[in-house]
């Protein structure tokens, strides 16, 4: 009994370890920002992936390549973001899985930090592209 209570403490601080040290790997790296986080999950943009496809303000569509470190299960999932900007409307608009622009919904709060993913994960991704690109804010926080 005791090999095995030892056996879980073990596994379990090298599940734990190994989740700090893949956060830590993106929040030390400075090719990569932190977006915000959801509950159990880390969000960060790739710096480097930052493409402006179109710039006719107030008209604006950018393509990021944004990761999310999860705590538990461990794993990172990485995906492509794409968005359009109207500046005057504070509009955003985002690809759906079937190519086709969806208008975001950005409602919720307008903190940093923690949020739902629902409520205002269009927001952070919106933002986090349009600051990497022009270095400030498209919302304004």
């Amino acid at each position: 009994m005791k090999k095995f209570l030892s056996a879980a403490l073990v596994a379990l601080i090298v599940t734990f370890t190994a989740n700090i040290c893949a956060a830590n790997d993106y929040d030390n790296d400075p090719d990569y920002v932190y977006v915000g986080n959801a509950p159990s999950v880390k969000i960060y943009l790739n710096l480097r992936s930052v493409d402006v496809q179109e710039y006719n303000p107030p008209h604006y569509q950018i393509e990021g390549h944004f990761v999310d470190v999860w705590v538990r299960p461990d794993r990172v999932t990485s995906y492509n973001v794409a968005i359009r900007y109207n500046w005057y409307t504070k509009e955003t608009y985002r690809r759906d899985e079937y190519g086709n622009w969806q208008k975001d919904d950005v409602g919720g709060s307008t903190n940093r930090g923690t949020f739902t993913r629902r409520e205002t994960l269009p927001r952070k991704y919106a933002d986090a592209l349009f600051r990497a690109a022009y270095g400030m804010d498209f919302y304004g926080y």
